[in-house]
Protein backbone atom coordinates (compact mmCIF):
# COMPACT_ATOMS: atom_id res chain seq x y z
CA UNK A 1 0.00 0.00 0.00
CA UNK A 2 1.42 3.40 -1.02
CA UNK A 3 1.49 6.11 1.57
CA UNK A 4 0.87 9.72 0.72
CA UNK A 5 3.90 11.86 1.54
CA UNK A 6 3.26 14.38 4.26
CA UNK A 7 4.32 17.99 3.88
CA UNK A 8 7.25 18.97 6.02
CA UNK A 9 6.39 21.42 8.76
CA UNK A 10 7.43 24.95 7.93
CA UNK A 11 9.60 26.83 10.36
CA UNK A 12 7.81 29.89 11.63
CA UNK A 13 10.00 32.97 11.67
CA UNK A 14 9.62 35.19 14.70
CA UNK A 15 10.14 38.82 13.79
CA UNK A 16 12.62 40.70 15.93
CA UNK A 17 11.55 44.05 14.52
CA UNK A 18 8.55 46.20 13.72
CA UNK A 19 7.90 46.92 10.04
CA UNK A 20 6.13 50.12 11.04
CA UNK A 21 9.16 51.31 13.00
CA UNK A 22 11.49 50.57 10.06
CA UNK A 23 9.23 52.62 7.79
CA UNK A 24 8.95 55.42 10.36
CA UNK A 25 12.71 55.85 10.70
CA UNK A 26 13.32 55.55 6.97
CA UNK A 27 10.80 58.33 6.31
CA UNK A 28 12.24 60.43 9.14
CA UNK A 29 15.74 60.25 7.65
CA UNK A 30 14.47 61.03 4.14
CA UNK A 31 12.48 64.04 5.38
CA UNK A 32 15.52 65.30 7.28
CA UNK A 33 17.72 64.98 4.19
CA UNK A 34 15.21 66.95 2.11
CA UNK A 35 14.72 69.63 4.75
CA UNK A 36 18.46 70.15 5.23
CA UNK A 37 19.11 70.16 1.47
CA UNK A 38 16.49 72.86 0.90
CA UNK A 39 17.79 74.91 3.83
CA UNK A 40 21.55 74.73 3.22
CA UNK A 41 23.54 72.84 0.57
CA UNK A 42 26.61 73.09 2.84
CA UNK A 43 24.78 71.47 5.77
CA UNK A 44 23.40 68.91 3.35
CA UNK A 45 26.96 67.88 2.45
CA UNK A 46 27.90 67.68 6.14
CA UNK A 47 24.84 65.55 6.88
CA UNK A 48 25.63 63.25 3.97
CA UNK A 49 29.25 62.90 5.13
CA UNK A 50 28.05 61.93 8.62
CA UNK A 51 25.69 59.33 7.16
CA UNK A 52 28.41 57.87 4.93
CA UNK A 53 30.87 57.64 7.84
CA UNK A 54 28.29 56.00 10.11
CA UNK A 55 27.35 53.53 7.38
CA UNK A 56 31.01 52.62 6.74
CA UNK A 57 31.58 52.01 10.46
CA UNK A 58 28.58 49.68 10.67
CA UNK A 59 29.66 47.74 7.58
CA UNK A 60 33.17 47.40 8.98
CA UNK A 61 32.00 46.00 12.32
CA UNK A 62 28.82 44.01 11.61
CA UNK A 63 27.05 41.72 9.19
CA UNK A 64 24.67 44.61 8.57
CA UNK A 65 21.97 42.74 6.70
CA UNK A 66 21.13 40.83 9.90
CA UNK A 67 19.91 44.09 11.46
CA UNK A 68 16.43 45.39 10.68
CA UNK A 69 17.32 49.03 11.34
CA UNK A 70 20.00 48.89 8.63
CA UNK A 71 17.13 48.57 6.16
CA UNK A 72 15.58 51.74 7.60
CA UNK A 73 18.93 53.46 7.29
CA UNK A 74 19.22 52.41 3.64
CA UNK A 75 15.60 53.31 2.92
CA UNK A 76 14.63 49.80 1.93
CA UNK A 77 11.99 47.41 3.16
CA UNK A 78 12.57 43.84 4.27
CA UNK A 79 11.38 41.28 1.77
CA UNK A 80 9.35 38.41 3.24
CA UNK A 81 11.90 36.10 1.59
CA UNK A 82 14.65 37.61 3.77
CA UNK A 83 12.87 37.92 7.12
CA UNK A 84 14.60 34.80 8.44
CA UNK A 85 17.98 36.52 7.89
CA UNK A 86 17.09 39.36 10.28
CA UNK A 87 18.43 38.37 13.67
CA UNK A 88 18.49 41.74 15.42
CA UNK A 89 16.37 44.87 15.52
CA UNK A 90 19.07 47.53 15.96
CA UNK A 91 22.79 47.77 16.58
CA UNK A 92 23.99 47.99 20.19
CA UNK A 93 25.02 51.12 22.08
CA UNK A 94 26.54 53.99 20.14
CA UNK A 95 26.06 52.06 16.88
CA UNK A 96 22.26 52.23 17.20
CA UNK A 97 20.69 53.49 13.96
CA UNK A 98 17.68 54.76 15.88
CA UNK A 99 19.92 56.77 18.22
CA UNK A 100 21.98 58.08 15.26
CA UNK A 101 18.93 59.22 13.27
CA UNK A 102 17.45 60.91 16.36
CA UNK A 103 20.75 62.72 16.98
CA UNK A 104 20.80 63.96 13.37
CA UNK A 105 17.23 65.24 13.68
CA UNK A 106 18.17 67.09 16.87
CA UNK A 107 21.36 68.50 15.32
CA UNK A 108 19.91 69.65 11.99
CA UNK A 109 16.39 70.72 13.01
Amino acid sequence: MDTVPQALPTKEVKKVYSSEKITEFSLLLNKLRTKVYLKSPEDSRKLNDEIIAFDANLKKNYNVMQYAMMHAFMGSSISPNHEAEILYNDFPGEDSVEKFINSLVEKYS
